[in-house]
């Protein structure tokens, strides 16, 4: 498999682009409307300069981008049939925009200094997330109104998910410092390691997210396989250590027991529950999705339609059960029900691709950490479709995986596989 190979050097169209493109980041952990203005910018940039448009060129022709741009047709195509209104299904066709900024996040950021700068703007801006988190969780004071104190991003499941990639990011600066030997916090040693245990500690003691959960142990599992040593033997003492630190310490929390027990008590009392609740529901949309999928399994019920085509599968039905979805919680249902199974298997061949792409180390350890916990984390929720987290995963996958260094020899360029 190809790396996602685009020309260099920077000009200014470029150095534009990725200024645009690391506010875009940055304002995806605050603000939609924000983000929303600063894509179209993105966009305006890179249909103003030409050697953006080469760029991109460049990269559409790559496997992994040949993959995505594959699943977009057939979500395209998904929405010309389907019982919801026109408007609906445009609006979900609309919705999978944010799988541009795969496009675009590489073609601007293919080469380790422009990698290492956003890794550290983002991650100076978690720094300052989760400071102030610990400082409104003691004090109890309110960012985002009713949704708990010591959340700073957006909700409690988004901003574990983001502190996952940012200990991430303080963990490759640890194992290579090289890499970081001229960043202003992240060349301190200390600073990355106070951050990391910053990180794990805000995800298992101040929020409630079990995305966030699964989420960081996947991504510490992926670097200490991808980075723990050359050999076999060595990579596997250190993904069995770094879990078990990271595992250990999420036991230790209370709060992540309790959520984790409620979730199976609440999936096994589903027929006698009283009120609906954020597991048991889950599990009644999974059935009837999955009476969805076996009635329409091969073309789905059309993009931007699985609300409409829901409702005979609840009616006649009773109390919470019988509450409307627009949504399974389940990425893999979704796309399945919606796009048939057509759509799963594009989605599911884009993921296969991004895995086998080949990218500059430690930072496609970042990407591949990211997208594995996004894949574990849509077995519980539509990540991929998700405002937040589909634009997270699709932006990192995209700049971490590009190199600019694909005419070489790979012995010699400095890009690994997994």
């Amino acid at each position: 498999m190809t790396t996602l190979d685009v020309a260099a050097p920077a000009d200014a169209g470029v150095h534009t682009a990725r200024m645009l493109l690391i506010a875009t980041l940055i304002a995806m952990l605050v603000s939609t409307s924000l983000t929303v203005g600063l894509e179209l910018a993105v966009y305006a940039v890179f249909l103003w300069f030409p050697s953006l448009r080469a760029r991109l060129w460049t990269v559409i022709r790559q496997p992994a981008a040949i993959a995505l741009l594959i699943f977009l047709g057939i979500v395209l195509i998904g929405a010309l049939h389907g019982p919801a209104p026109w408007a609906d299904r445009l609006g979900a066709v609309a919705g999978w925009r944010k799988a541009f900024l795969f496009f675009l996040a590489a073609a601007a950021f293919d080469d380790a200094p422009s990698k290492r700068r956003l890794a550290s703007v983002f991650f100076a801006a978690c720094l300052v997330a989760v400071m102030l988190s610990f400082v409104t969780h003691f004090w109890q004071l309110d960012i985002y109104k009713a949704i708990g104190h010591g959340i700073i991003i957006v909700n409690y499941g988004t901003q574990s998910i983001v502190f996952a990639i940012a200990a991430g990011i303080a963990a490759i600066a640890l194992i290579d410092r090289t890499q970081f030997a001229g960043d202003p916090l992240l060349k301190y040693w200390p600073v990355a390691l106070v951050a990391i245990v910053l990180f794990i500690v805000d995800v298992a003691f101040v929020l409630r997210g079990r995305s966030g959960y699964l989420a960081l142990v996947v991504m510490a599992g992926t670097l200490a396989v991808m980075l723990g040593g050359q050999s076999g033997r060595m990579k596997a003492i250190s993904a069995v250590c770094v879990l078990a630190a990271v595992v250990a310490v999420l036991a230790a929390s209370e709060r992540v027991r309790g959520r984790i027990a409620q979730a199976i008590d609440e999936m096994e009392n589903v027929e006698r529950s009283p009120e609906l609740t954020s597991a048991g529901i889950r599990v009644v949309m999974w059935q009837n999705a999955m009476r969805m999928i076996g009635d329409h399994p091969v073309l789905g019920v059309g993009t931007g339609s699985f609300h409409h085509a829901y409702q005979p599968y609840i009616a006649g039905g009773a109390g919470w059960q019988a509450s409307e979805a627009t949504d399974p919680h389940n990425q893999y249902m979704k796309i399945w029900a919606e796009q048939g199974a057509l759509g799963l298997l594009a989605l599911l061949v884009f993921v296969a691709t991004a895995l086998a792409t080949r990218g500059p180390m430690p930072y496609r350890a970042v990407g591949v950490g990211l997208l594995l916990a996004i894949c574990a984390s849509s077995f519980f929720n539509s990540h991929f479709s998700t405002f937040t987290e589909g634009r997270l995963v699709y932006f990192w996958l995209g700049a971490m995986l590009a190199s600019g260094g694909g005419a070489l020899p790979l012995r010699n360029s400095g890009v690994e596989t997994i």
